[in-house]
């Protein structure tokens, strides 16, 4: 499927976009889905995720982006690309998505395509899994999403509210809290790749751009099943 989706060109600008700080995410709100939530229009958004060379917005860059537009909840468009980090990268993160130096090298950096990525996404709402992470690394290279009145949905938030994770009990002997997988849950966590399996999602590019997104995608349509 991921190479069935028609691939949007971005253009690389010779002019970085201006960096910018991270505070306007302060006045935006993250949309749960209710009974009330219109299906035919939840199931148009764009699907974001991001590879970084560490946590910090602040210090670190973005090495791997995907936007995948979805229409009626099927992946219609996609921005999928490899981006070249100015302060290299750390060997923690090329354990965790396997990016290495020689398949960034020569790639543009994310501020010269912040302008394409936002011409992407356009109007639409956005979607993602702890999408505010993504979105401090998005915003602090130079792509102001909140520039377009949207709405933001967060898999991770709305699979909280949807699904149960495994309880803690105290346990004498250990002198700590363990799971009690005797009590009635859901999941063990709230990782993507946990909810991926709850469900029965498919993602062989896990801690990949692309297919995370996919992925957070996919994973909007299945909780919105339970919950509408």
């Amino acid at each position: 499927m991921v190479n069935n989706i028609p691939l949007f060109k971005c253009k690389v600008s010779d002019v970085p976009a201006k960096k910018l700080t991270v505070d306007r995410l302060n006045d935006i709100s993250y949309s749960n889905i209710t009974k009330k939530t219109p299906r035919d229009k939840l199931g148009n958004f764009v699907a974001i995720d991001t590879e970084t060379t560490g946590l910090s917005a602040s210090t670190c860059e973005i090495i791997d982006i995907a936007a995948i537009r979805f229409r009626d909840f099927m992946p219609a468009q996609k921005i999928s690309m490899l981006l070249s980090p100015k302060k290299g990268l750390s060997e923690d993160a090329m354990l965790i998505n396997h990016i290495t130096l020689d398949m960034v090298e020569g790639r543009p950096t994310f501020g010269q395509v912040a302008e394409s990525l936002l011409s992407f996404i356009g109007n639409d709402n956005i979607v993602g899994h702890n999408l505010e992470f993504d979105l401090k690394f998005i915003v602090k290279g130079g792509a102001d999403v909140t520039a377009q009145k949207r709405k933001y949905y967060d898999t991770l938030d709305i699979a909280q509210r949807t699904l149960k994770k495994v309880r803690k009990k105290w346990d004498k002997d250990l002198e700590s809290f363990e799971e009690d997988y005797d009590s009635d849950y859901d999941v063990e966590d709230y990782k993507l790749g946990t909810l991926c399996d709850y469900y029965g999602i498919i993602n062989t590019e896990s801690h990949r751009a692309e297919g995370d997104a996919i992925a957070a995608g996919e994973l909007l349509r299945h909780l919105a099943d339970d919950r509408l």
